[in-house]
């Protein structure tokens, strides 16, 4: 078997000539091709560095493109969601909405309630306030006629002393008479 060499950029001009010219024989001639591979990698290692440059920088901008297009997907996905979230909250603020303005339809029910309660309750108050107004009126007619009263008791009274002082009298020139009757 043929030992081969370890491969370099640089490769024997000499051997590939000689591979070339078919001088080798055997296994040599199989090594001497190998070699002139070699050499056709060692060149094409050189094209290639250019290529593989090339080839990174296209193989970068893909990437920056897979990464843009992955960051673009991300920004629109999350813009989604929040698109989406803030449709669901106008959908709650929505139903919040109407929720309280259900609520208020009933506060303002009840209100409307309470106040024609409250003005029925107005209502009697002013005629009870009317009917209290009568009995005051009333009672002042009761105590005029009770002074009235007052006024014929107090004559009364005075006739009934008149008729006491007149009757004493009567009884006191009686009891003198029966004194004088007596002794006489």
């Amino acid at each position: 078997m043929a030992t081969i060499t370890p491969v370099s950029d640089d490769v024997d001009a000499d051997s590939a000539e000689a591979v070339a010219s078919g001088s080798l024989g055997g296994f040599q001639a199989q090594a001497g091709a190998e070699a002139v591979s070699r050499r056709a990698v060692g060149a094409g290692r050189a094209v290639d560095t250019g290529a593989r440059q090339s080839l990174m920088s296209n193989a970068q901008v893909a990437v920056v493109g897979v990464l843009a297009t992955v960051i673009g997907v991300l920004i629109a996905g999350l813009l989604g969601f929040a698109v989406a979230g803030f449709n669901s909250l106008q959908g709650e603020f929505d139903s919040l909405r109407s929720d309280m303005n259900a609520r208020f339809a009933q506060v303002d029910g009840r209100l409307d309630s309470m106040s024609r309660v409250l003005l029925e309750h107005t209502d009697r108050l002013a005629r009870v306030d009317e009917r209290l107004d009568q009995i005051d009126r009333r009672l002042d007619q009761v105590d005029r006629r009770f002074e009235q009263v007052d006024g014929r008791l107090d004559s009364t009274n005075r006739v009934l002393l008149d008729h006491t002082d007149r009757l004493a009298r009567i009884e006191a020139t009686q009891d003198a008479r029966r004194q004088s009757d007596a002794q006489s």
